[in-house]
């Protein structure tokens, strides 16, 4: 990408500010409008976030999911936390490294938008905190519905080979009786099935 001396020193300034341990990690990046700030803020979200997929794996050697950056960006305004999140997707989304395969909900990363429905632009809802946990709670029942569906189907079938089994069992218990009663066979005689 293409950034001027100022927007690269910010880029800059702010990583190393990040990459610095036990420093408050809070950047301010000010400026008119028309200066590229929300480049310069997508730059170096990049920058960050791109470097540390670049250096951890997404699971240890236990098969457990390691601990990911997490960045909060504020803005003035809806209007103006919207429009960066727009510019954010559209950069993350098209440098995705491997795009069917995405490791998170916008490109490799994944975005949660904070705030009302309502006070949310409509082409960023679905990154809301309230669209995601419905989205998951909805996949999760549906899982849980199809889950419930093949074992009813299951047990259904089940049901079918037991009941075919008893009634091959009456039929034969009723054979073994006419037998019995055509030969003057005591009625104490007992037939025992084991179903399988």
């Amino acid at each position: 990408d293409d950034y001027n001396e100022y927007q690269q020193k910010a880029i800059n300034v702010a990583y190393s500010m990040v990459k610095q341990p036990r420093i408050p990690k809070v950047c301010l990046i000010q400026g008119p409008p028309g200066t590229g700030k929300s480049k310069t803020i997508v730059g170096f979200l990049h920058r960050l976030l791109n470097e540390e997929q670049e250096n951890v794996k997404p699971y240890d050697s236990r098969n457990i999911r390691t601990k990911r950056t997490r960045i909060l960006v504020c803005a003035p305004s809806n209007a103006a936390i919207d429009d960066l999140m727009k510019k954010i997707i559209v950069d993350f989304k098209s440098k995705c490294k491997d795009k069917n395969n995405a490791l998170g909900n916008c490109g490799d990363v994944n975005l949660v938008r904070l705030g009302t429905e309502k006070a949310i632009n409509s082409d960023v809802t679905k990154f809301s905190l309230d669209y995601q946990v419905n989205h998951r709670l909805k996949k999760c029942q549906s899982d849980a519905d199809q889950s419930n569906q093949r074992r009813k189907d299951w047990l259904d079938r089940r049901l079918d080979e037991l009941g075919k089994k008893c009634a091959i069992i009456k039929k034969d218990k009723e054979k073994v009786n006419s037998i019995s009663f055509c030969c003057g066979m005591s009625s104490g005689v007992e037939i025992h099935y084991q179903a399988g």
